[in-house]
């Protein structure tokens, strides 16, 4: 009797232990969770705020380093790196902030679009965006690899007229432009009140040594252009104007100072006419806003017991 009784004690004196080293596990790691989605909360945090800086203030203003907080931005590699060394848990975060460009976009404009009640869907990774100033077209750059370079008002041109493909550049106002069947080609046009009307027109296709060149380019600011939806157009469509869209089949980006709806559009899905484009400088020049590439975690783990 008194052997089963001892073997009780034993046994419930073990289960004690057990039990008490369950509940004190149990809460340790409760408190390394606490203490992780405390640290994940302040490292989202400080990206905010630097992702903020970066695309509104002067990009040196992200270098701090207080309360165990180190926040840091390469100008150079594009890489945002925040480092947490606080509740116990010390924790590393590079980040790849690419430049977000008028040409990374499937539409982007200067203003708000105008839907005018009609609908617009962009390329899965290419959604809309509004940027704060548009690219500046070298005209210069254009000229000087021109193929062509027409001049004139009150003209037009079709199929028979235009067929040697590469960069055409139109100069005159109140022309008219139809019926064209361009592959690897570039019209530029300088003038007023231009009508683009039943066109099949590619961009020439961009090599991994170079940047891609647009299909249509118009310059003039007064006159809105009409991409009617007869025309195909592959590659991108730039205005430093208003652009009013029809249905046409046209794969992006679409940029504009004003992108204005007449019907509903949607962007055929073709991802090779998007990234920087050739003729409108040097992408390093601008002032771009930032988007969250690639992220990696280089470190995180305990410094200590919570």
């Amino acid at each position: 009797m008194l052997v089963a009784v001892i073997m009780a004690f034993v046994v419930l004196s073990f289960t004690g232990v057990a039990v008490l080293d369950v509940a004190y596990n149990s809460k340790s790691t409760s408190l390394e969770t606490v203490a992780n989605i405390k640290v994940q909360y302040i490292v989202e945090s400080e990206i905010n705020e630097a992702l903020w800086l970066i695309n509104t203030g002067t990009d040196s203003l992200v270098n701090t380093s207080a309360d165990g907080i180190t926040t840091s931005w390469d100008s150079d590699t594009h890489v945002l790196t925040v480092s947490v060394d606080t509740l116990n848990v010390s924790s590393e975060i590079a980040i790849d902030l690419d430049n977000d460009t008028h040409f990374d976009r499937g539409f982007a404009s200067k203003n708000d679009i105008e839907s005018h009640g009609y609908s617009y869907t962009t390329n899965e990774n290419h959604s809309s965006r509004k940027f704060k100033f548009m690219p500046d077209v070298d005209l210069q750059y254009f000229i000087n690899n021109a193929v062509n370079i027409e001049h004139g008002n009150d003209n037009s041109w079709n199929a028979a007229e235009i067929t040697e493909e590469g960069i055409h550049i139109f100069t005159g106002n109140n022309l008219v432009v139809e019926n064209i069947n361009l592959s690897n080609s570039t019209l530029v046009f300088t003038g007023k009140n231009i009508t683009i009307s039943n066109n099949f027109i590619s961009a020439p296709t961009p090599s991994i040594y170079e940047n891609t060149l647009p299909a249509l380019i118009f310059t003039d600011t007064e006159y809105p252009v009409t991409i009617s939806a007869g025309n195909t157009i592959s590659g991108t469509i730039y205005s430093v104007g208003q652009l009013n869209l029809e249905n046409a089949s046209i794969t992006g980006p679409v940029v504009g100072d004003i992108i204005s709806l007449l019907e509903d559009v949607t962007l055929v899905d073709d991802e090779t006419y998007y990234g920087w484009a050739a003729g409108f400088g040097d992408v390093d020049s601008y002032d771009w806003p930032k988007q969250i590439g690639r992220w990696t975690t280089t470190k995180w783990g305990k410094t200590g017991t919570i």
